[in-house]
């Protein structure tokens, strides 16, 4: 997910009003001295941007080299490259709904994934934990990030991807307070979805959670329970 969807570099001299306003999902403007603009608008999001945006936002390394046939290659991750034998290679996946699959095209072809993961060739698909799963990295209890935010990375490089309105508290990237300054009281908010013996089986924290991926965990679990 883009933090900033719209996005503009002009000529200092210029005057930011004589941009134009952004239309579409996304969009990037270019804004010259003699008053030219040009605008690119980004219909959809491909899996090459979601990694880059996911990556670098975790400062985590990111190598990704440009094929003139093959179009973008992820090449490493975090320092972490496929050897030159070819023996294992950075592979990706996107979620279908039930499982995870291998994608058949590239992250440039690869537009509107709720759900992409990269993993070394060698991991089995079904190793990697599903979308929302309480074992996966991002999803945590109400205490994680201060329960205002989710976990990036891991080790030293681990670190909370703050909601917004809230970042990281100073010297502490694992905590997230408000914008506004810390409070001494706080309260999150959980919601379950419950199986037919009112059982919770899929948590969600905070209230920031999109309509399609709730929806999603309905369709699911509602399947597994026929």
């Amino acid at each position: 997910m883009l933090t900033h969807p719209h996005l503009a570099l002009t000529d200092s001299r210029r005057n930011l009003s004589d941009l134009p306003s952004p239309t579409g999902r996304s969009s990037m403007h270019l804004l010259f001295d003699e008053g030219n603009a040009t605008s690119h608008v980004l219909n959809a999001t491909s899996a090459h941007l979601m990694t880059h945006g996911a990556l670098l936002e975790a400062d985590m390394g990111l190598n990704i080299s440009l094929n003139p046939q093959w179009g973008h290659m992820l090449e490493a991750i975090d320092g972490s490259a496929a050897p030159a034998d070819w023996s294992w290679y950075w592979r990706l996946a996107l979620w279908n709904g039930t499982m995870w699959e291998e994608s058949m095209v590239g992250m440039d072809d690869l537009t509107d994934a709720m759900h992409i993961a990269w993993a070394p060739s060698t991991v089995n698909l079904s190793d990697i934990p599903i979308p929302g799963d309480s074992g996966m990295q991002g999803q945590g209890d109400a205490t994680t990030c201060n329960g205002h935010g989710w976990v990036m990375g891991s080790g030293s490089s681990a670190h909370c991807m703050c909601d917004e309105g809230y970042s990281w508290r100073e010297g502490d990237r694992m905590s997230c307070i408000s914008d506004d300054g810390e409070v001494m009281v706080g309260h999150a908010t959980v919601t379950y979805i419950l199986d037919g013996a009112r059982k919770p089986r899929v948590q969600w924290n905070g209230d920031g959670w999109a309509p399609e991926a709730f929806t999603e965990d309905l369709v699911e679990l509602a399947q597994a329970e026929a």
